[in-house]
Formats: structure tokens, C-alpha cells, sequence
């Protein structure tokens, strides 16, 4: 899942090189995120929950798709836009990992030249990896599986 759509795709051509395959997100968990992101949101996967979107709906998608039986693992992908605040979206991520099923990875993306915020290491899975770049996140999860 992403704030931009680009990166969501830098990601999803990543995982295609390396051998991974983006599910399709189960019909209960497109209704479910329709229900309060966006009309304008992408609800395929990876999901585009667009610029504007906000901690909580970074929050509410975390525990929505990582609930999804299809998916085995989630990259949350973030770029500062100027309407939210990378902090914010850290404590976000890191407290929705709690709410999603312990063997599924949670692996953040931060696309900042300060990288990711120290708060991704306080939630209820202690800390969280995190990478500057979606192919980087890719590569990763290719290798561990």
C-alpha cells in the first residue's frame, strides 16, 4: 500500500522481476476500503490510498489488508506529501502491525532523504525494517522467501 501511486508501481515491476506476485485483494477487503478511503483511491494491489491519506487511514488499511487470507505479507510504501507528517504515519504503521497476524512481514518504506522515523521501533512488534526505496523492500522480501 502507498500514498503515491508511483512508488506503488516501482514496487509491484520490483516484485515481478525478482519472482514475487502481487494477490488480488479478496472482494470482502476492496468493500471494506471502499468504504472510507477515497472514490479516487486505487484498490487494487498494491492499494493507492492517494497524497492526502491521512495516519488513520494509513492504520485502517494496514489492519484491513494484512487481515486479508490472500495476502502473506504487506510494504507500506510513504511519501512526504506537505499534509502529513512522517511521524505521525511511523506511529501509525508501527501500531497497526499489532493487528495483523504475527508471521505476516510488515515492511515499511520510507522515500525521505531522512529516512524513516525512530517510532517504527515502538509497536506492538518492536521494531519494524524499513527501506528508502520500494525495489530495495522487493528484494528483500525475494530473498526471505
Amino acid at each position: 500500500m502507498t500514498n503515491a501511486g508511483g512508488p506503488g508501481i516501482l514496487f509491484a515491476d520490483a516484485c515481478e522481476a525478482h519472482g514475487i506476485t502481487l494477490p488480488r485483494l479478496g472482494t470482502p477487503t476492496v468493500e471494506r476500503l471502499r468504504g472510507y478511503l477515497p472514490p479516487h483511491a486505487g484498490l487494487s494491489n498494491p492499494v493507492d490510498m492517494i497524497a492526502s491519506a491521512t495516519p488513520e487511514q494509513f492504520e485502517r488499511t494496514i489492519e484491513i489488508v494484512g487481515n486479508d487470507p490472500d495476502i502473506d505479507a504487506l510494504v507500506v510504501i510513504y511519501v512526504r506529501p506537505y499534509v502529513t507528517k512522517p511521524e505521525a504515519i511511523a506511529q501509525a504503521i508501527a501500531h497497526a502491525a499489532g493487528t495483523v497476524p504475527d508471521y505476516k512481514p510488515i515492511v515499511p518504506v520510507f522515500m525521505s532523504s531522512q529516512g524513516a522515523p525512530t517510532s517504527l521501533a515502538f509497536g506492538p512488534r518492536g521494531s519494524l525494517p524499513r527501506y528508502r526505496f520500494p525495489e530495495n523492500a522487493a528484494i528483500a522480501l525475494s530473498s526471505a522467501a
